[in-house]
Order: C-alpha cells, then sequence, then structure tokens
C-alpha cells in the first residue's frame, strides 16, 4: 500500500497535519510521502503511483484549496482511494464525498486514518483518546520555506506545534463544537516538548501554540509552558487564548507570561520596547489593552523585578471572536 499525503494551507507553518499522521503511519508500519502544496509542487507520478492519497482540510481555506486538489488526483488516478482528513472534513461530508471523496474523517483522526489505510472502517468523526507520538518531520520541507517572527533584530525561524486540540466551548461562531461538542484533549508535555525541541533544533527562535484554546486545561498549559522555558530558556512563543481566560487564571497567565518574558530578555530586548508596543497598540484598543496590562503586571508571583517590562502581553482581536495572545518584544507579526 503505497500512501501519499498532501496539504495546501496551514497558515504559512510546516504542517502539523502532515507531520501528525505521518508519525502514527510510520508507527503502523506504513510508509508514506507527505507533499506540502504551500510550498513544494504536485508531483503527478506521485499521485499516479499512490494507492491511497489522504488530503489535509483542517481549515476552511485548506478545504477549498483541497477540493481543487483532489480533482485533480481523481483525473491523475480515478482508481486511487481519496480521502479527506481534518476538522473541516465532516462539515463538509455531502459535498467531498459528492466530488470525489471515497472517505472522510475529523475530530481525532490519525487512528481511524490507519484503519482506512489498512482498507478498513472509519467513523466520519473519531473522538477516542490517542496515544500520541512527536509528529514526524524529517521529511518535511525545512523551517526556512515557513512563517518567520519579523523583529527589529530580523526575522527568526518559527515552528508550530499544539498542546491541546478541540475546545470545552460552545462558540457559535467556531467550527470546533459541531465536530468536537465541547470536548477536548490533552496532548502529554513530553511529546509537545520532544516536538519543540526537534524544531529548535531545526533553527526555530519562536514557536506558535495552535491549540483552539490554550487555556482550555490551564494546569496543562501551565506545565507545557514551565517544560517548554525548561527546555528552551530563550525560546519566545505565542497562544490564543480568550480574554476571559485571562482573567480567570491570573495566576496561570502571570506565571506564564513571566517566562517568556524572560525568554525575550535573554535576546536582548529592552524594557521600553514593550512599552512602546503596548502604546501602539492601546491607540486602537484602549479598552482591551489597559484590562490585560493590569492583569499581566498586578498579578505576578511576588514583586516585579525593577527590570523587568510592563505591559508584556499584546492580544489581538481575531476576527473570529478569540483573542490572539503574543508575547512578543514588538507589535511584530508572522508573516
Amino acid at each position: 500500500m503505497k500512501v501519499l499525503l498532501l496539504s495546501t494551507y496551514e497558515l504559512g507553518h510546516q504542517p502539523l497535519h502532515l507531520a501528525s499522521p505521518l508519525a502514527f503511519l510510520a508507527a503502523a508500519g506504513i510508509d508514506a510521502r507527505a507533499i506540502d502544496l504551500a510550498v513544494e509542487p504536485l508531483d503527478e507520478e506521485a499521485v499516479r503511483d499512490a494507492d491511497f492519497v489522504a488530503i489535509a482540510v483542517p481549515m476552511h481555506t485548506a478545504l477549498r484549496l483541497g477540493a481543487e486538489v483532489g480533482a485533480r488526483v481523481k483525473a491523475l488516478h480515478p482508481r486511487a482511494h481519496l480521502s479527506y482528513y481534518g476538522l473541516y472534513a465532516p462539515l463538509n461530508r455531502e459535498y467531498l464525498l459528492a466530488h470525489g471523496a471515497d472517505s472522510i474523517v475529523g475530530g481525532e483522526y490519525e487512528a481511524a486514518l490507519v484503519e482506512l489505510v489498512r482498507g478498513g472502517a472509519a467513523p466520519d468523526v473519531s473522538l477516542d483518546r490517542l496515544k500520541f507520538a512527536a509528529p514526524a518531520r524529517a521529511s518535511l520541507p525545512s523551517l526556512d520555506h515557513y512563517a518567520r517572527l519579523e523583529t527589529a533584530g530580523g526575522a527568526r525561524l518559527a515552528g508550530y506545534v499544539e498542546a491541546s486540540r478541540g475546545c470545552l466551548h460552545h462558540c457559535r461562531h467556531c467550527p470546533i463544537p459541531p465536530v468536537y461538542g465541547g470536548r477536548f484533549f490533552v496532548v502529554p508535555v513530553d511529546v509537545v516538548v520532544a516536538d519543540v525541541s526537534a524544531q529548535v533544533a531545526a533553527g526555530a527562535q519562536h514557536v506558535t501554540l495552535g491549540d483552539p484554546d490554550f487555556l482550555n486545561g490551564p494546569k496543562h498549559a501551565l506545565a507545557v509552558a514551565r517544560a517548554i522555558h525548561a527546555a528552551h530558556p530563550t525560546l519566545t512563543f505565542d497562544i490564543t487564548t480568550k480574554v476571559e481566560h485571562i482573567l480567570k487564571h491570573r495566576d496561570v497567565f502571570a506565571e506564564t507570561e513571566e517566562a517568556l518574558v524572560r525568554g525575550a530578555e535573554a535576546f536582548g530586548v529592552p524594557a521600553g520596547d514593550w512599552r512602546a508596543a503596548l502604546a501602539q497598540l492601546a491607540e486602537r484598543h484602549p479598552d482591551r489593552t489597559r484590562l490585560v496590562s493590569d492583569v499581566s503586571n498586578q498579578q505576578r508571583h511576588g514583586a516585579r523585578r525593577h527590570d523587568e517590562p510592563e505591559g508584556a502581553v499584546l492580544v489581538h482581536e481575531r476576527a473570529d471572536g478569540r483573542a490572539h495572545n503574543r508575547h512578543l518584544p514588538r507589535a511584530e507579526r508572522l508573516r
């Protein structure tokens, strides 16, 4: 059985939704090739040679692009089993099946995808707890093909990991509740750190923790933050969470922020840069900036050091209503 995994779009990051299923397939003794079409051309010969082609659709843009790729796959190799996997697969079941898909699977999909490759059956949505392994990134394009963190001192390579999946909440604007139904699953701390370490070894100096909400499980979040910081003290990272979670879990957020501030200081970022970034943000979102600045400054464990930056958390409201909290030394962005 020759397996080909395809990704079209993961927000400019090296695709976790290639690396994770690659690890599960390898553990099952199944050899697979992965192509990231965001940075690589489609290898038509590889498509013709594959028995099973699976396309990752973790988000809407990936779905739209993936459906186009799926049509090309079927044109090149009509007899290949075409599968779509990821969050948007079950949400668009009828459309995908009507346009050439032979199977779909979402939720905690990796083990189910392995079963499909073996010729078995799998539910459209799998919510079985998985035994996670560190994602297999060695065969993927190097990090210099992907998003960088832009700073005053230049661009830094950036990685991407997830410490949890699913979400406890039922926000009506979000695609996660129809699939996960208010459940979320943590990735073991050692697996997260192993994935971070692999990307640091590949050159990453910053990592995005792409959980739907990093503070869904505050104890787990703090354990992850502590472990990452202990393993890589100079590494900076960003998270996504609700502002209400920052307020509810002030002690967790304050300790997490402090570790990140120290990591940034190790890069020689002066306190004035943090203040300038917060001031710039305050011009656009004065109420939210003041709110989070108060939390970050007042809820620390013990007194703040005289040289510790103030207001080290930048909060960006996302289009879907969630807040993207980025522990960055300036008003920086991923490109």
